[in-house]
């Protein structure tokens, strides 16, 4: 973790996910799909903040979505080219989570 220790400030999440998926040693499939997981966790954990709903939902959310996010991960290592990527919505999420950041208005407080 020296790596992201050297950095100025907070790493952006694309950093430190490749720090981090560096140092563990994890192959292109190990690191999409942690991405993947991160990206949903992230949106559970959101609509846990944001929704009036049992704890239970976005667990329940992840486990329907995990197939799906092994196959995304099966097909997105096998990619050559940036503009074939299944990733319409992922610049949006590190976007939105960046806007919310700088922002004085919270949405909620975790």
């Amino acid at each position: 973790m020296r790596g992201l220790r050297a950095l100025d400030g907070a790493p952006q999440r694309p950093v430190a996910l490749g720090v981090v998926t560096a140092l563990t040693a994890m192959d292109e499939r190990q690191a999409a799909r942690v991405c993947l997981y991160d990206d949903a966790q992230a949106v559970a954990s959101a609509a846990l903040k944001l929704l009036p709903i049992d704890p239970l939902e976005p667990v329940r959310w992840l486990l329907t979505v995990a197939l799906m996010i092994d196959e995304v991960t099966r097909e997105a290592v096998t990619i050559t080219e940036p503009a074939a990527l299944p990733a319409s919505a992922a610049p949006l999420i590190e976007e939105w989570s960046l806007t919310h950041y700088l922002s004085k208005r919270r949405m909620f407080r975790a």
